[in-house]
């Protein structure tokens, strides 16, 4: 029985004396720039700040405070959802405000 899973995979295909091998494609085949990738910590979840991701990527208050003025919020119960890496880089979403009908 084979087991499926959500994963998918990208082999080339070469023929060397007559017997086809499979080998996995790298990134520079693709022409994609794997880059040096630092993965990304939530270091702000529905407007809590978690402090502990924010000193995994090496980072305090007022670094993060500085990168919510940088993105126009005022403080972090405005944001939903903030990203950031050692590399500095971050994404932001903020709050949806609501509207009294």
């Amino acid at each position: 029985m084979k087991e499926i899973s959500d994963r998918v995979g990208v082999m080339r295909r070469g023929k060397l004396m007559g017997i086809h091998e499979t080998a996995s494609v790298t990134a520079e085949q693709l022409g994609i720039d794997a880059g040096d990738t630092a993965y990304p910590y939530i270091v702000i979840s529905n407007g809590r700040v978690l402090e502990a991701n924010l000193k995994h990527i090496g980072r305090d208050l007022n670094w993060l405070n500085k990168q919510l003025e940088s993105h126009g919020a005022k403080n972090a119960a405005e944001v939903f959802l903030m990203t950031a890496d050692q590399t500095d880089h971050v994404y932001l979403a903020r709050k949806e405000e609501k509207h009294e009908a």
